[in-house]
């Protein structure tokens, strides 16, 4: 019974990290990596680098990582290479390439190859060409190796917020009810308020009929029999509709 309570405790402790621990990073791209603390020494860190012009033969845009030599491993790859397609980077417009240069086998069809040294590849094989367009035999599509067990804890954390994003949606929408509610019953009171001084300080006689409408609004009148001299009364003896 107490190995699992402390179990539970330490679960709890995981879910808190994973929501707010900045060890657990998405640097902007597609994948997720996990940062192990700077004692590790098993872990492969880098500093990236500037994103090239587009390849106007593979569509592929390329960045070179380079190792952090103080908080990585002594055995990890200097450079690792990252790739992306040209039209993610929102400052190209359309069109800018030729299409057509080269045509490879299509992604999707592809399994991406095992995790090496933090990164996975597709290799596109080359199936037809311009003549002289000097095309790769290969398109090699790269990109950093997903970390199932930071993507687990962080889903994790994800459904914690979630649940606590739900209460407090909860909480505003009750609130918002209660305040829509005061405010009804403040005009309530206030209409009543109104018709009370207006039988206290005003009589009239009987409404007229609807005059024809004009702009699309039509009126009648009553006369007033007491309290002619007042604004509220002479407002309460005419009305206006839309047609």
């Amino acid at each position: 019974m107490l190995v699992r309570l402390v179990s539970g405790l330490a679960l709890i402790n995981c879910l808190a990290l994973a929501a707010g621990n900045p060890l657990l990073q998405d640097d902007g791209d597609e994948e997720l990596t996990f940062i192990r603390d700077k004692r590790s020494s098993d872990v492969c860190k880098y500093s990236k680098g500037d994103w090239s012009t587009c390849n106007p033969l593979t569509k592929l845009e390329t960045r070179q990582d380079r190792v952090r030599a103080g908080s990585s491993a002594a055995d990890c790859p200097q450079t690792r290479t990252i790739t992306r397609n040209c039209n993610k980077d929102k400052s190209l417009k359309p069109n800018s390439f030729k299409k057509g240069l080269c045509v490879y086998a299509k992604a999707r069809d592809v399994d991406w190859s095992d995790c090496q040294n933090g990164v996975r590849q597709k290799l596109l094989k080359l199936l037809s060409s311009k003549p002289d367009a000097g095309c790769p035999n290969v398109k090699v599509i790269s990109k950093k190796c997903k970390n199932k067990k930071a993507k687990k804890f962080l889903m994790m954390g994800s459904a914690r917020l979630s649940n606590d994003d739900k209460s407090d949606k909860n909480v505003k929408k009750e609130k918002k009810r209660e305040r829509k509610e005061k405010k009804a019953e403040k005009q309530k009171r206030k209409q009543e308020k109104k018709e009370n001084k207006i039988s206290e300080k005003c009589d009239f006689g009987n409404w007229s009929e609807f005059s024809a409408c004009t702009n699309n609004k039509k009126s009648r009148s009553r006369q007033i029999t007491r309290g002619g001299d007042l604004k509220i009364c002479r407002k309460e003896a005419t009305q206006i509709q839309q047609c």
